[in-house]
């Protein structure tokens, strides 16, 4: 497999792999043709694969659907005509961008429709999005994109207006809250898509948007603003008593989740910026939230915490320095 390999000067082992899968794919698709002309094999584009070849050509196009992943800073378009001209000609898009274990609103749902309308006029045959399920934080991006499916025709504003319906007369304050939050993210992936290299590794979002989200744009100040629109629209119709149980119940739900986004952030923010006690407060801070709101706002914190995920640093280090505190406390 080595000797297919194509690679540039300095480049690592296993970085472009993508030539000796598209060899792969070629010797299967010219067998499985000799027995049925029309067979249709099915492959992803995706990992250290996910480039167009450098010097292998797909040969038998019109038999190869292909899967194709790429990462939400990447330009998937050009890399879609890449393929083509290396030799694609049916794909679905299956990209992992629901597959997030971020607790901070990311604000990418309108970039998730358009770029599922741009990948549909150009040919897109399907859909596979991988994702995380029960994650309030991402509730928006899955209706979004599960509304664009259902009715492609659906304007992004009509359906920001259903999805807004169910807080009844709050409607506007939680398209106002979402809205802010865009301005954040679009804004974070602009920046990100000018600093992405021409071919790099997969940027897995589930490991790197956490530590790049501290760096880039997010603040403690940002996030407080966000949720004080939903604190004056529950304070607003409480008074009015406007809303039925449940556009309350999802209007308060969706104050916690903005809460949470502070206290995850206080948290990371902390770790190798503050002292040891701090790191240490406001982590059994965030920790002593989850649990009092384990039924409001369930996750699958298992993932959430390991250690080849976002929060997974964190806590390692949040591990070290509690120990290293009890150790000068005289404790075990």
């Amino acid at each position: 497999c080595r000797a297919l390999d194509v690679l540039k000067e300095g480049e690592k082992p296993y970085t472009h792999l993508t030539d000796r899968y598209v060899n792969l794919w070629n010797r299967i698709a010219r067998k499985a043709r000799a027995i049925r002309p029309d067979v249709m094999l099915t492959t992803y584009i995706y990992s250290a694969y996910r480039y167009p070849p450098r010097r292998e050509r797909i040969e038998f196009g019109e038999n190869m659907l292909c899967g194709f992943v790429c990462g939400p800073t990447e330009d998937a378009m050009a890399m879609i005509r890449a393929w083509e001209a290396a030799g694609m000609r049916h794909f679905f898009f299956r990209p992992n961008y629901l597959h997030t274990l971020a607790c901070i609103p990311r604000g990418y749902e309108r970039f998730f429709y358009d770029q599922f309308h741009e990948m549909l006029d150009h040919g897109m045959l399907g859909t596979d999005y991988d994702a995380n399920d029960d994650r309030r934080v991402s509730a928006l991006e899955f209706y979004v994109l599960a509304r664009a499916f259902a009715d492609p025709t659906a304007s992004f504003d009509a359906i920001m207006d259903d999805y807004a319906s169910g807080y009844g007369a709050a409607a506007d304050a939680v398209k106002a809250y979402y809205a802010e939050i865009r301005k954040v993210g679009e804004a974070q992936r602009d920046r990100r898509m000018k600093e992405q290299a021409a071919e790099s590794e997969m940027d897995y979002i589930m490991r790197k948007e956490f530590p790049r989200d501290l760096e880039d744009g997010r603040s403690e100040e940002e996030l407080r603003a966000k949720k004080a629109i939903l604190t004056e629209a529950l304070s607003k119709h409480r008074a009015a008593g406007d809303l039925d149980g449940r556009e309350l119940a999802r209007l308060e739900n969706l104050e916690l989740q903005a809460e949470h986004a502070i206290l995850t952030y206080r948290f990371m923010s902390a770790v190798k910026a503050l002292p040891p006690e701090e790191v240490v407060a406001r982590g059994d801070a965030l920790n002593a939230f989850r649990v009092a709101h384990k039924e409001d706002l369930p996750d699958i914190y298992a993932h959430v915490y390991a250690l080849s995920r976002p929060e997974g640093r964190y806590w390692s280090e949040y591990n070290r320095q509690r120990k290293a505190l009890l150790k000068k406390k005289g404790g075990k």
